[in-house]
């Protein structure tokens, strides 16, 4: 969607809905999710009779993926307001007569100037190492289980001290991370 007759801000700020009493943020809506999940694990918890099976896959264990993970998005989302502040989605939208012909020429235009404004906005925004692993992320999933195995093929990881295990994890990360970055660097996006 994109304006035709604006400037820069008109684009940016041309479209904000009017919060209903069912429209949360992010943040609340994770917050929210994450409380009514852990209030839920915790009651099923001590009415059930069965543990948390992630090999039965039952209800318990649904619950308890659903709060861990609402739990960490949420932390995440902390996380990425406190450093980079609240950053607002932007809608652009058409803002042109629906009846009347456009000139294809300055749609063009338009598009080409919203899709670069997004670009920018998104380069602002988004962490390099993050933007190189989601350009490459079934490459880079593929060579994690490369390296998995041959860590598994030739260190009894059952035996390990707690120092080498975190020296196989930081050397492990590093390089799936120094790869996706290498790729980022070369401009290389294999998906």
């Amino acid at each position: 969607m994109f304006s035709l007759s604006s400037t820069k801000a008109d684009i940016i700020n041309a479209h904000k809905k009017k919060a209903s009493l069912t429209t949360l943020t992010p943040l609340k809506g994770l917050l929210f999710y994450s409380i009514l999940f852990q209030v839920l694990y915790y009651v099923i918890d001590t009415c059930y009779i069965y543990n948390v099976s992630r090999r039965m896959a039952n209800l318990l264990y649904v619950i308890w993926v659903s709060a861990y993970n609402c739990t960490f998005l949420l932390g995440f989302k902390l996380v990425e307001n406190f450093v980079w502040g609240d950053v607002d989605a932007v809608e652009v939208v058409y803002s042109g007569d629906l009846d009347k012909k456009e000139d294809p020429e300055e749609i063009a235009k338009v598009e080409a100037r919203v899709t670069q404004e997004a670009k920018e906005l998104s380069e602002k925004t988004v962490p390099n190492s993050l933007t190189a692993l989601n350009n490459n992320s079934l490459v880079i999933f593929l060579i994690a289980n490369l390296f998995t195995g041959l860590t598994n093929m030739n260190i009894n990881t059952l035996d390990c001290t707690t120092w080498q295990a975190v020296t196989i994890l930081i050397v492990y990360e590093s390089s799936l991370a120094g790869i996706s970055l290498l790729l980022q660097r070369y401009g290389i996006k294999l998906r």
